[in-house]
């Protein structure tokens, strides 16, 4: 019986090792997340433009800070010289800059400057490990930062989806610069341990305990962070920052119920854009102009 105990326990935390990989190590491949059919909107959400890239190329600059833990991030300035308002424009999950250049062009067109920030452990910033928000939305206010002191922001809206959401969600109760005046979140999560708690049911059907747990025991140990630091619920109950919520009804990857716990304990200004039959990261494509005039009319 002590054998067959031990056996478990070790097949116990080489699951919790392989999760932990999977979702963690930047080098590890995640087609079975983003491909399964269950996740299959993950890919699909993005509305591409011809010749976004080059559009980028032609009209940014790269530039980069230093996280307070040493690693180089990675952004990419549109300045469009007419005034001192900035958008910082967040990506999710093993993405880059590349796939908000979309939406780059738009507030560019609404007379912003942009800055589209590669997230550590992607695109070509630095870093081994994805964070699902924990040190990123550190990092965002190094970047809000960085804007006041070397470009001379004097206002600034943060703009993310999925876990470019969750992580501009989690940033806002942490002594953001005065100039930051709105937050907008695309399907962002409540937290990254409900994130994960969701997805071991969804694609697995695993339990979270103890796996999870164990998940999170080498993420501390390995990483050096913890799935349960911070929660973009408690963020959103702790700041007075106004914030527009987007979701879709049909979301898989980030359930709808999330947006409606988000909702519930929002304590600061908010609005709400919600798109009906739309998948994760779709409510962009499925009603365009009412999505961007949405947008607008906060900002304004």
């Amino acid at each position: 019986m002590v054998y067959v105990i031990l056996v478990l326990i070790i097949i116990l935390f080489l699951i919790g090792y392989f999760i932990f990989r999977l979702a963690i190590c930047r080098n590890a491949k995640k087609d079975f997340i983003l491909n399964n059919d269950k996740n299959s909107a993950v890919t699909k959400g993005a509305i591409r433009i011809e010749n976004d890239t080059k559009w980028l190329v032609d009209h940014q600059r790269k530039v980069h800070i230093k996280s307070w833990d040493g690693l180089k991030l990675q952004g990419y300035l549109i300045n469009n010289k007419k005034n001192h308002n900035y958008v910082i424009v967040v990506h999710g999950f093993t993405s880059s800059h590349i796939d908000m250049i979309n939406r780059a062009q738009k507030f560019n067109e609404l007379n912003n400057n942009v800055l589209l920030i590669d997230l550590r452990g992607h695109g070509e910033s630095e870093g081994k490990y994805i964070t699902m928000g924990i040190r990123d939305c550190e990092d965002i206010k190094s970047w809000c930062e960085y804007l006041v002191k070397k470009q001379g922001a004097k206002k600034i809206v943060l703009f993310g989806i999925s876990m470019g959401a969750a992580s501009v969600m989690m940033s806002l109760d942490k002594d953001l610069p005065k100039e930051v005046k709105f937050a907008i979140e695309d399907c962002g999560f409540t937290s990254p341990y409900e994130e994960y708690k969701y997805q071991l049911k969804n694609l697995f059907h695993l339990p979270a305990f103890p796996l999870l747990d164990i998940c999170n025991m080498y993420a501390r140990l390995i990483a050096k962070f913890n799935f349960k630091q911070y929660s973009a619920i408690k963020s959103v109950a702790n700041t007075n920052i106004p914030l527009l919520m987007i979701h879709g009804t049909k979301d898989t990857f980030v359930p709808y119920y999330m947006l409606e716990e988000l909702l519930k304990n929002c304590n600061t200004q908010k609005e709400v854009f919600i798109v009906k039959g739309a998948n994760h990261t779709e409510a962009q494509a499925l009603d365009y102009d009412n999505y961007w005039k949405t947008i607008e009319n906060f900002i304004k």
